[in-house]
C-alpha cells in the first residue's frame, strides 16, 4: 500500500478511535521522500497546534506495516501532549504503551525498526536512494 496524505489522516483517525481517544489533535500530513526513516514526528517551538507526522512514501507498506509506524508516531506525540515525555524518546512510557498496544491490537511498534523488512515500492529510484545519504534528517 502506498502512503497518501489521506492515507495517513484515516489512518490517524481510526487509531484515536480506537485507542487514544480525544487527547490528539488532528496534525499535519506530509509524505517524505525518506530511504532511511519511515516516520517522523515533530513539533516545532513546543506548538502543539502545528504537530505534522511525517512518513516515508518509498515503501510499498502492508496494513500492520502502517498501523505499527502511525502508532509509534502517535505514541511520542501522545506522551508529548499529555507531558509524560516532552522529548519524544523511547523511554519507559513510550515502551510501555508500545507493549500494551502491541499486545493488545497484535502490532509491531518497536523503538526502531529494520528498514529490511520493508519492501521499497517497484518504481523506486536507485540513483536517490543511493544518495539518499545526502538527506537532511
Amino acid at each position: 500500500m502506498i502512503i497518501t496524505n489521506l492515507l495517513m489522516t484515516e489512518t490517524f483517525l481510526t487509531w484515536c478511535d480506537l485507542y487514544f481517544g480525544d487527547e490528539l489533535l488532528l496534525p499535519r500530513f506530509e509524505v517524505t521522500k525518506w530511504y532511511n526513516r519511515l516516520g517522523r514526528v515533530e513539533i516545532p517551538s513546543n506548538d502543539i497546534n502545528n504537530t505534522t507526522i511525517f512518513m516515508s512514501g518509498e515503501y510499498d507498506y502492508t496494513q500492520r506495516q502502517l498501523d505499527s509506524i502511525m502508532v509509534h508516531e502517535m505514541i511520542h506525540y501522545y506522551l508529548y501532549v499529555t507531558g509524560r515525555d516532552t522529548r519524544c524518546s523511547h523511554g519507559k512510557e513510550f515502551m510501555k504503551m508500545a507493549n500494551e498496544i502491541n499486545s493488545k491490537f497484535g502490532l509491531e511498534v518497536k523503538k526502531y525498526v529494520d528498514l529490511r523488512n520493508y519492501t521499497l515500492r517497484k518504481d523506486y529510484s536507485k540513483i536517490r536512494k543511493f544518495f539518499s545519504f545526502l538527506e537532511i534528517v
